[in-house]
């Protein structure tokens, strides 16, 4: 990365850009929203979400324009970040504004309020959170005995050891799982999510941070499918070589994170796991 395009990388970072009206005086909790995945919400579901639950803030991995339309006329406040991709091509100051200009500044015209924060004011974790599977700790009740105690932390506004005292603004990581994200650091990358692709939250957290014993409002409009699955023929004799190459097949084009190491299927056999699960997750995508 040149140093123009490192100078336009740290102008960002110095700045998040909000579709809002409201300061947050307090500390606030936003949430993540990443959308790499098979089956996402969509924004006016987001909307009434938050709305329910009592989150102020979204942060966006991938700018979307239907998404900044369904956020325009709320009072939840949007933090609006750029890919990797795109700054990668970013050669000049132009290509920055024009982005800026025809993505983010035309709502402007809607009457939506502008404002900037700037991050080193204030204490600010853009991802915090537990995932729920894809490793050994990785578990529904680890991530809600985190978010419990992370939440109960950032309402006593302790602050850190060198901002003694302070607020502490947070992103949990987040909103959803998301099956399409890339596992190089290992299967529970995908996990992350506080909710289920169809809308029921996974654990008990209160996000209003008064450390209720109450789970998330259910997302409305999801439109659940049979229950259908394959089922295992209990004969061992099939050709192992076949299995494993089908087997690898189907978790190619779908998620079979929950089959890793520690895992909620670790403990299958070999042919329940390959003959049978793997399609279980392949079949729904297609």
């Amino acid at each position: 990365m040149n140093k123009k395009i490192s100078s336009l990388w740290i102008s960002f970072l110095m700045s998040l850009i909000f579709l809002s009206g409201d300061i947050h005086v307090g500390a606030y909790l936003g949430i993540n929203w990443g959308r790499t995945a098979t089956q996402t919400f969509v924004p006016s579901m987001v909307v009434d979400l938050l709305l329910q639950n009592g989150i102020p803030e979204l942060r966006l991995f991938q700018p979307s324009l239907n998404v900044l339309d369904a956020f325009a006329d709320t009072n939840i406040g949007l933090a609006i970040t750029l890919q990797e991709n795109f700054l990668r091509n970013v050669v000049e100051q132009k290509q920055m504004d024009d982005y800026i200009h025809e993505r983010v500044k035309v709502y402007s015209d809607k009457g939506v309020k502008f404002r900037q924060v700037m991050v080193i004011w204030r204490l600010l974790s853009d991802k915090i959170g537990w995932p729920t599977d894809g490793y050994v700790s990785a578990s529904e009740a680890n991530a809600e005995r985190f978010h419990r105690s992370l939440l109960q932390y950032i309402s006593r506004k302790d602050g850190t050891p060198l901002r003694p005292n302070r607020d502490i603004d947070m992103y949990l990581l987040g909103l959803t799982d998301e099956n399409k994200v890339a596992t190089d650091y290992g299967p529970y990358q995908r996990h992350w999510g506080i909710y289920k692709h169809d809308g029921l939250p996974k654990y008990k957290i209160d996000f209003t941070m008064q450390d209720r014993d109450v789970k998330p409002t259910i997302a409305k409009g999801t439109v659940r499918m049979p229950n259908r699955w394959c089922v295992f023929d209990g004969k061992t004799d099939h050709n192992e070589t076949q299995v494993l190459q089908d087997y690898d097949y189907a978790c190619g084009e779908s998620d079979c994170t929950a089959f890793g190491a520690g895992a909620t299927c670790d403990h299958l056999s070999f042919h329940r796991r390959r003959s049978l699960n793997g399609y279980n997750m392949f079949i729904p995508n297609e």
